[in-house]
């Protein structure tokens, strides 16, 4: 893939571009590439945003200035972990949960995350000042939230969590996502936040989870164009290695959604029975002799089964 950096240009001033053309060896050379192009999803969709901000980050690896504050990132990367380690907690499938319970999960959770060894210079920048202790204790209690509100969606839709944070890729749980492209072979990596699998007697459905810390919005255009390629990704990935979270493997794999959820936002009932009656960003699958939900956002139809299946 030498072309990917070959759009790339520096701004001159505000309204003026001058484009510049990178050899192709040096593109190659810059980005690793050779008879494999090892990337992931979120750099792919990073180059077709803007492929200027890709050159800046991933071939000179510019990084933005510190400057001591906690980045809407680092927050994301504290619910990330506390919602992955709540899940993991026997608790979260006793029933009834109560709130006391689900309190204590994430405060678990929270001491369990802070206390590895990655995660050591994030519990240091919480404790630098009272903002950032407040914006800690902030995402803590959105946690609750969503832990308590995940709950519910596994007892209305029978999914369970199968996994999280799972990763694919080279010697990984799951295989790479491989692209053959004109002149390498794409060989896709990621972490997928959340898998969650419903076992019937016919067919394992599945549904692929990313969190998000703000809303996003979802359309047949952003896949086209490349810009949401995340989500899709994920669900190749899975279905080619489901077998490592299926008792049963030769049941057909059923796709049911996929999805974004957005941390602290509330969830709508609507129906019981499958993941489409929830308000949450990403692509419903629906049998063709099943009611259309009126409730659901536009952004969230026009994609069948069958298609995604595909």
């Amino acid at each position: 893939m030498p072309e990917l950096t070959a759009d790339t240009y520096p701004y001159t001033d505000e309204n003026a571009r001058t484009h510049v053309k990178i050899d192709n060896k040096l593109a190659a050379e810059l980005l690793k590439i050779g008879a494999e192009c090892r990337m992931s999803v979120s750099r792919l969709e990073q180059y077709r945003m803007c492929p200027y901000e890709f050159f800046l980050r991933q071939c000179l690896k510019l990084k933005d200035i510190e400057t001591g504050d906690v980045k809407s990132s680092s927050i994301g990367t504290y619910f990330h972990g506390l919602i992955e380690h709540s899940l993991k907690n026997s608790d979260f499938f006793k029933r009834p949960l109560e709130m006391t319970a689900v309190y204590k999960m994430v405060a678990a959770a929270a001491e369990e995350f802070l206390s590895e060894p990655e995660n050591r210079d994030l519990y240091y920048l919480f404790e630098s000042s009272a903002k950032n202790r407040m914006l800690q204790s902030r995402a803590e209690n959105f946690a609750v939230h969503d832990v308590a509100n995940l709950a519910m969606i596994s007892d209305m839709t029978g999914f369970r969590p199968a996994a999280e944070e799972c990763r694919f890729g080279s010697s990984e749980l799951l295989p790479p996502v491989k692209i053959q492209c004109k002149d390498t072979t794409a060989v896709l990596r990621g972490i997928i936040d959340r898998i969650d699998i419903r076992e019937t007697d016919s067919e394992t459905q599945l549904c692929i989870v990313d969190y998000k810390s703000s809303r996003q919005a979802f359309s047949e255009a952003d896949i086209d164009k490349g810009l949401k390629l995340q989500l899709f990704t994920y669900y190749m990935a899975v279905a080619q290695g489901v077998s490592a979270f299926t008792a049963n493997a030769d049941k057909p794999i059923v796709p049911s959604a996929v999805l974004y959820y957005i941390f602290g936002k509330n969830v709508e009932k609507t129906d019981v029975h499958s993941y489409s009656g929830f308000a949450s960003p990403g692509v419903f699958c629906e049998k063709d002799d099943e009611p259309e939900n009126k409730s659901r956002s536009k952004a969230l139809s026009g994609i069948k089964q069958a298609e995604l299946a595909e």
